[in-house]
C-alpha cells in the first residue's frame, strides 16, 4: 500500500510507516490468535489501530487517498476479513443443523451434544457480524 501512496503524491513517510507497522501488528496478532481471531482482544485493538491510521490517511491526504482506493484498502483489511470469518462460522453451524435435521434429526433419536454447539457458535456468529457491521457504519 505504501509504495502506491507514495506514486500517488501521498507522501507523508512518518503516516505511510505507522500505517505498515499497523499493519504488521494486526497480521502478527491474528497469527498468534490461531483459529479464533475474533476472540483475541489484540487482533480487536490491532484492528483498531489499523483503523485508525487509514482514517487519519483518509482525512489528511484526502485526493490522493481518494485516487489510490484507501478506502477500499480499510474496508477490505478492517472490515471485509471479519464479514466473511463470520459468515463462514454461521454457514458451518447452519450446514450441521440442516444436515441433522435431515438426516438423523427424527423422534426418538438421542439428542447430540454438537447441535447445542452448533446453535452457540451460529449466535455467536451472527452477533460478531452485527457487531462488524454496526462498526463499518
Amino acid at each position: 500500500l505504501s509504495a502506491g501512496l507514495r506514486r500517488c503524491n501521498i507522501y507523508c513517510p512518518m503516516l505511510l510507516r505507522q500505517l505498515d507497522v499497523a499493519d504488521e501488528r494486526l497480521k502478527s496478532a491474528i497469527r498468534r490468535a490461531g483459529s479464533r481471531p475474533e476472540r483475541d482482544p489484540a487482533v480487536a485493538a490491532a484492528t483498531t489501530e489499523l483503523r485508525s491510521q487509514y482514517r487519519r490517511l483518509l482525512i489528511d491526504h484526502s485526493e490522493g487517498a481518494q485516487a489510490q482506493g484507501v478506502d477500499r484498502h480499510m474496508w477490505m483489511r478492517c472490515f471485509y476479513a471479519n464479514i466473511e470469518l463470520f459468515r463462514r462460522k454461521a454457514r458451518k453451524a447452519k450446514d450441521h443443523l440442516r444436515q441433522r435435521r435431515a438426516g438423523g434429526g427424527r423422534e426418538g433419536l438421542p439428542p447430540d451434544p454438537q447441535d447445542e454447539a452448533a446453535r452457540e457458535s451460529l449466535r455467536r456468529a451472527s452477533a460478531g457480524l452485527a457487531k462488524t457491521l454496526d462498526e463499518a457504519r
